[in-house]
């Protein structure tokens, strides 16, 4: 699951929550520059890593893409 979390009083990041079949949480991160960044959209790779599309704002809205290894690291 990916989404947005404020973690200033300015600020925004990407949110991203990995759990198991169950539900339960595997792991947590968030990801972002010093500017308010979206996470509109997840997709599992076949290698298990993950693609994350989003956006970030600065001073225009910018599309973005992450690329996470099954751990979340970029």
């Amino acid at each position: 699951m990916a989404g947005t979390i404020r973690v200033t009083n300015q600020n925004e990041d990407i949110f991203v929550v990995r759990t198991d079949v169950n539900g339960d949480t595997l792991w947590t991160r968030s990801y972002g520059n010093g500017a308010n960044d979206y996470g509109n959209s997840v997709i599992e790779l076949p290698s298990g890593n993950f693609i994350i599309a989003g956006s970030c704002v600065i001073n225009s809205t910018k599309a973005g893409v992450l690329r996470l290894d099954p751990s979340g690291n970029l």
